[in-house]
């Protein structure tokens, strides 16, 4: 269930640096797709550019006209080899298109031809979501490791790490590596994350108290109830641990929508169903994250 999970988040954080670059430097704000599509286009009729090329590409993402996008990305490699945003986004549209191996070749092409920092730090870390998508852990932390080495100190790359550390049990490089981030990135995710990676790695003596500074601090209080549920249980209070399970899905439920349910929501009530042995709830949650994670 964590897998889904991550999986889901892990489509909405599959975005190139180009793509989110463009959301903060151009004034597409107050148009459509489809009329910044326009509008572009006539640009391009009268003097077509690798930058405009791409910025269409990306706005033909969003509308999910791949093949689009795609034609547009290599028009503007074609009339700038060097253009590595471009070769960055055409790996991305690539993997959307569900060719994930011939993104991840083009983005070892691409890091044989860049040589400047920022280029294969981004390169590394679109290589690690493919890796990863393409369920393969160890050279998708490979690849997020590069690009921290390269001098990234995203929040996601750190997160990206911390995951993949935890589907590999590498609990002791995990900590550390949490510890190191915290000094460069600090904030309540990551620290979130290293109580996680304590638990994970059965420190229970470390991670109780923080868990239950959390659960004093917070206005919402399934997420730290069902964190102290699996320090509890593993430590044979049992009585307690069944509790803090019951008032957590008390209050998931409570906010819950049927409708439009939310992600961390259902997750949430899915570690409940799990820890508590009830299979087909699980499972029912889990039908229901997999049709979300397939419409991004």
């Amino acid at each position: 269930m964590t897998n889904t999970f991550t999986q889901s988040i892990n489509t909405l954080r599959a975005l190139s640096l180009w793509t989110a670059l463009l959301a903060t430097t151009t004034c597409w704000a107050h148009h459509s797709p489809e009329e910044t599509i326009a509008i572009l286009s006539a640009r391009i009729e009268a003097d077509p550019s690798p930058i405009v090329l791409t910025q269409r590409a990306a706005e033909r993402v969003i509308l999910s006209r791949f093949s689009e996008a795609r034609t547009d990305l290599e028009q503007a490699i074609a009339l700038d080899e060097r253009f590595w945003m471009a070769h960055l986004d055409l790996a991305n549209v690539l993997h959307k298109m569900g060719n994930t191996e011939e993104g991840l070749r083009h983005i070892d092409t691409a890091l044989e031809k860049f040589s400047s920092t920022r280029s294969r730090c981004s390169f590394r870390q679109l290589q690690a979501i493919l890796y990863e998508a393409n369920d393969e852990p160890v050279k998708a932390l490979d690849a997020i490791n590069r690009a921290i080495q390269q001098g990234s100190v995203e929040l996601d790359d750190f997160l990206r790490r911390s995951k993949l550390q935890a589907v590999l049990k590498l609990n002791k490089e995990r900590l550390l590596d949490l510890e190191h981030a915290m000094t460069l990135n600090p904030g309540i995710v990551l620290k979130n994350e290293y109580i996680d990676a304590l638990i994970d790695a059965k420190h229970w003596e470390k991670a109780l108290p923080l868990v239950e500074q959390r659960l004093d601090q917070s206005r919402r209080k399934s997420p730290w109830l069902i964190r102290r549920a699996k320090i509890l249980g593993n430590r044979t209070y049992m009585k307690q641990a069944s509790e803090d399970l019951k008032n957590a899905e008390t209050e998931i439920e409570k906010l819950l929508n049927p409708e439009r349910p939310h992600l961390g929501l259902m997750v949430e009530l899915a570690q409940i169903y799990e820890m508590t042995d009830r299979p087909l709830e699980a499972e029912r949650i889990r039908i229901i994250l997999d049709k979300t994670t397939e419409s991004f």
